[in-house]
Protein backbone atom coordinates (compact mmCIF):
# COMPACT_ATOMS: atom_id res chain seq x y z
CA UNK A 1 0.00 0.00 0.00
CA UNK A 2 1.29 4.04 -0.83
CA UNK A 3 0.68 6.06 1.41
CA UNK A 4 -0.50 9.80 -0.91
CA UNK A 5 -0.07 12.80 1.43
CA UNK A 6 -3.39 15.00 0.85
CA UNK A 7 -3.05 18.61 0.72
CA UNK A 8 -4.75 20.54 3.50
CA UNK A 9 -7.93 22.48 2.58
CA UNK A 10 -8.42 26.37 2.43
CA UNK A 11 -9.84 25.93 6.04
CA UNK A 12 -7.38 24.01 8.09
CA UNK A 13 -4.91 26.51 6.93
CA UNK A 14 -7.20 29.17 7.84
CA UNK A 15 -7.64 27.43 11.32
CA UNK A 16 -3.50 27.46 11.39
CA UNK A 17 -3.67 30.75 10.46
CA UNK A 18 -5.66 32.06 13.61
CA UNK A 19 -4.65 30.36 16.11
CA UNK A 20 -2.45 32.07 18.93
CA UNK A 21 1.37 30.82 18.80
CA UNK A 22 2.42 28.58 21.58
CA UNK A 23 4.73 30.55 24.27
CA UNK A 24 7.94 29.27 24.03
CA UNK A 25 8.38 26.61 27.02
CA UNK A 26 9.83 28.05 30.56
CA UNK A 27 13.56 27.40 31.17
CA UNK A 28 14.27 24.53 33.86
CA UNK A 29 15.63 26.23 36.90
CA UNK A 30 18.81 23.62 37.87
CA UNK A 31 20.35 24.09 41.55
CA UNK A 32 24.26 25.00 40.68
CA UNK A 33 25.09 23.14 43.87
CA UNK A 34 23.78 19.72 43.78
CA UNK A 35 22.17 19.91 39.66
CA UNK A 36 18.22 18.95 41.60
CA UNK A 37 15.52 20.86 39.80
CA UNK A 38 14.35 23.56 41.74
CA UNK A 39 11.18 24.57 42.74
CA UNK A 40 8.99 27.95 42.32
CA UNK A 41 8.87 29.35 45.67
CA UNK A 42 6.28 32.67 44.51
CA UNK A 43 7.99 36.17 44.35
CA UNK A 44 9.34 39.08 46.27
CA UNK A 45 9.50 42.70 45.68
CA UNK A 46 12.13 44.36 46.83
CA UNK A 47 12.14 48.05 47.89
CA UNK A 48 14.77 50.05 45.75
CA UNK A 49 15.83 53.74 45.56
CA UNK A 50 15.41 57.07 47.98
CA UNK A 51 17.72 57.11 50.52
CA UNK A 52 19.24 56.22 53.86
CA UNK A 53 20.95 57.47 56.70
CA UNK A 54 20.94 61.16 57.63
CA UNK A 55 19.63 62.52 54.40
CA UNK A 56 16.36 60.00 54.63
CA UNK A 57 15.64 61.96 57.77
CA UNK A 58 16.01 64.96 56.48
CA UNK A 59 13.99 64.84 53.64
CA UNK A 60 10.84 62.85 55.53
CA UNK A 61 8.28 61.49 53.33
CA UNK A 62 9.80 63.15 50.14
CA UNK A 63 12.32 60.33 50.43
CA UNK A 64 9.78 58.02 49.96
CA UNK A 65 8.63 59.60 46.33
CA UNK A 66 11.75 58.00 44.49
CA UNK A 67 11.22 54.38 45.77
CA UNK A 68 9.94 51.52 43.90
CA UNK A 69 9.08 47.68 44.24
CA UNK A 70 11.03 45.32 42.11
CA UNK A 71 9.37 41.93 41.75
CA UNK A 72 11.56 39.13 41.64
CA UNK A 73 10.97 35.05 41.05
CA UNK A 74 11.97 32.82 44.23
CA UNK A 75 13.34 29.22 43.28
CA UNK A 76 14.73 27.03 46.32
CA UNK A 77 16.24 23.66 45.76
CA UNK A 78 14.56 20.96 48.22
CA UNK A 79 17.68 19.31 48.26
CA UNK A 80 20.44 21.46 49.65
CA UNK A 81 17.88 24.66 50.41
CA UNK A 82 19.90 27.11 48.55
CA UNK A 83 17.62 30.17 47.14
CA UNK A 84 17.66 31.48 43.28
CA UNK A 85 16.38 35.25 42.15
CA UNK A 86 15.22 35.57 38.59
CA UNK A 87 13.49 38.54 36.62
CA UNK A 88 9.78 38.06 37.19
CA UNK A 89 8.37 35.07 34.45
CA UNK A 90 11.68 33.49 34.27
Amino acid sequence: MIFVPQKPSEAQLEEEAAAPPEPPPRPQHVCLACRVPMTRSGELNFRVGGSVGGSAFLKGNWNELSEQLQPFSVYHCPSCGKIDLYEPGM
